[in-house]
């Protein structure tokens, strides 16, 4: 039986409301089974998607040191299933209520900012770009099996990292309702300690399981706006759509969904061609 995450309970303590989401236009499959194979889509020169991400889960996997104990993450109360996506949600098999989860990964070239005047109190924020420098990332993808299932919005959520370890207290929250009224909703590992490490208590996916996610590649925070928005991005029309699609159906772009942090800045600040909306 698949279940999605490990037991949210793990962090709850440590974990506060600090994401964005973004609803965009999004397509679903009718299948688990025939999930879109980015071989066969447009891909853009940045990102690239590559996925349904498979494999895992071997003899490196799914132990990690704590004060210098080790920690086996499949143990009961944990119950991390090794080969499958590592984030923090809640503990229960998607097919129950009619949802699927894939994870793809996306790569390509990502802008830091730097601000252009003082920042103000209003938070809107005038920057032009800086650096440049290469990533690989993840997301994760929770759609309706049955395309007819799906309402034609996706929910896409910055993963919170505050407590050392990719999580989703906004789809936590909201998920009642989005599996109720057929959204698709995409979690992007935007910053780095989600993918590298660090802080107290750090779990990052390449040290969880180093064979499927040892690939990955995080420059640091300061591109972390510039990765969510490419990883949004993928999901609009005419790009590669990790969340799927539905044939002979079409849906006008979703509302932008402001919800606390970091990309709350991205909003305000950055150029609209940087945007996901």
């Amino acid at each position: 039986m698949r279940h999605t995450g490990i037991r949210n309970r793990f962090l709850a303590a440590g974990i506060a409301p600090l994401s964005l989401a973004f609803a965009l236009t999004g397509c679903s499959d009718s299948s688990d089974n025939n999930p879109p194979a980015n071989a066969n889509l447009p891909q853009a020169d940045n990102p690239m998607v590559e996925g349904p991400v498979t494999g895992g889960g071997g003899d490196d996997c799914c132990v990690v040191t704590f004060s210098g104990f080790p920690v086996d993450l499949t143990q009961p109360g944990l119950d991390y299933e090794p080969g499958t996506p590592f984030y923090t949600f809640l503990n229960f098999d998607m097919a129950d209520v009619g949802y699927t989860e894939t994870e793809y990964f996306f790569s390509g070239t990502a802008n830091s900012y730097v601000s252009t005047d003082e920042f103000g109190s209003d938070g809107r924020w005038s920057v032009q770009t800086a650096d440049a420098a290469e990533y690989k990332s993840r997301m994760v993808v929770l759609r309706p099996i049955d395309a007819a299932d799906f309402n034609g919005t996706v929910v896409v959520e910055w993963f919170n990292v505050t407590g050392g370890i990719d999580a989703a207290p906004d789809m936590l929250q909201m998920h009642t309702e989005l599996i109720r009224e057929g959204y698709a909703w995409v979690g992007v590992s935007a910053q780095a300690v989600g993918i590298e490490g660090g802080g107290a208590f750090s779990l990052p996916l390449k040290q969880v399981d180093p064979t499927r996610y040892g690939g990955l590649q995080h420059p640091g925070d300061s591109f972390s706006y510039d990765i969510f928005s490419q990883g949004a991005g993928s999901a609009q029309p005419g790009r590669p759509r990790p969340a799927g699609r539905v044939t002979g159906r079409t849906y006008d772009r979703g509302r932008t969904i402001p919800v606390r942090g970091p990309t709350g800045h991205l909003l305000q600040c950055c150029p609209p061609d940087h945007r996901p909306v």
